[in-house]
């Protein structure tokens, strides 16, 4: 979450700071934060996270970008259906 901080705020980086708040709003309330709502607003953070570590992530999310460097989980981001179709 302290990388989340040091980033600026933009489309790119807009996914990851919403996971980090849900996250810390729920360090900081306990259990009576968390609801359907917030745990699919975390969901990111729970593939991240229970990802066998020999596995490479193939993702459209942007999230991902953020999530899986500091826990050295190979990723691989693929172009959403909106950039394809766009393009």
């Amino acid at each position: 979450m302290q990388q989340s901080a040091d980033l600026p705020k933009n489309s790119q980086t807009r996914g990851f700071i919403r996971i980090t708040e849900n996250l810390q709003a729920i360090l900081e309330k306990g259990s009576i934060a968390c609801s359907c709502r917030r745990c699919e607003q975390i969901g990111d953070v729970v593939i991240a996270l229970d990802a066998p570590r020999h596995m490479q992530l193939e993702h459209t999310d942007q999230a991902f970008d953020y999530l899986y460097p500091p826990i050295q989980q190979p990723h691989r981001k693929h172009p959403s259906e909106t950039q394809i179709v766009n393009h």
